[in-house]
């Protein structure tokens, strides 16, 4: 199996990104972790998400040094998430709190730069009169000093996770901004709008929780208790069974603006059914649409 790199920010993503939030030793031993890991990176997939808040973060930083040990030669592709402001911080943007977070994750990671970060600007609650406010006022503080570490070489690439499109707009304008790390799948579309702004403008689109935490496989489809839209979705695209998880992984990829999809996986039998999902999907824009408006029309 091979698959197609993709940029974002000039830095080189695998089309799959393996996610942490839900590794479990209890699930996945070390051992087995890092196989699992190798197998992946001996069929191109090389790009990993962590994020020191995930309650996974520990044991995700014991499988990667496990792996460095283990494939010394073999580099991995960073992305990482951090807050700024955090919940528990005073609502500023403080560009230097930020870059002494951005310090921890690389010495943490052992690695020269964080290839891309995921940034976030949290408030409590989540709105986005305030939110957008403070990125007008200091949100060019912030670009600035992420381009310094860029140009430093301790940062490949910098995106947002918007949590909704109001601050994603006024967030990918900023100066050096790569683009969104944000939700985009079949179930959750709310970003399609974007993507061929986006295209335009050289920024790109990292697709997190593309199989909807789970629900868009056989297993969720199976399920009499689970969401119904799982079952709408499939129907009005005519799916059924594992269809539905490789349609849902290949999906977002047709749209030229997506660089990579990320997915947590537990074995290799996982790892290889979505390395199959991807294998050879290219960029398709009147597919990837026509595939919104047919889900939009069904109500699903």
């Amino acid at each position: 199996m091979s698959v197609v790199r993709r940029t974002f920010g000039g830095v080189q993503l695998s089309p799959i990104c393996l996610g942490t939030m839900r590794l479990d030793p209890a699930r996945l031993g070390r051992d087995d972790a890092v196989r699992l890991l190798a197998h992946l990176v001996d069929h191109g997939v090389d790009t990993v998400h962590t994020s020191h808040e995930y309650a996974s973060h520990a044991y995700a930083l014991d499988v990667l040094a496990a792996f460095r040990r283990a494939h010394p030669a073999r580099r991995l592709v960073h992305v990482v998430k951090l807050a700024e402001p955090h919940f528990e911080d005073p609502f500023t943007l403080d560009p230097a709190r930020l870059l002494a977070r951005l310090d921890a994750a690389q010495a943490e990671l052992g690695v020269d730069r964080v290839d891309v970060l995921q940034w976030l600007l949290r408030s409590k609650p989540i709105e986005d009169g305030p939110r957008l406010a403070l990125l007008r006022d200091r949100g060019r503080a912030l670009a600035d000093a992420l381009d310094a570490r860029v140009r430093e070489g301790r940062l490949g690439a910098w995106g947002v996770f918007p949590y909704g499109v109001p601050f994603a707009e006024a967030a990918v304008g900023l100066p050096g901004c790569a683009g969104l790390v944000s939700y985009l799948g079949l179930a959750e579309r709310e970003h399609v709008g974007q993507l061929d702004a986006l295209q335009e403008a050289g920024q790109a689109f990292v697709a997190i929780r593309p199989l909807w935490g789970g629900r868009l496989t056989a297993r969720g489809l199976a399920d009499p208790q689970g969401d119904h839209r799982v079952r709408r979705l499939a129907d009005a695209l005519e799916l059924d069974g594992d269809e539905v998880a490789a349609e849902a992984l290949a999906w977002p990829l047709r749209h030229p603006a997506v660089a990579s999809v990320m997915v947590s996986l537990h074995d290799t039998a996982q790892a290889d059914a979505a390395l199959r999902a991807v294998e050879g999907v290219r960029p398709d824009p009147l597919a990837f649409h026509a595939v919104a408006a047919r889900l939009t029309a069904a109500g699903a």
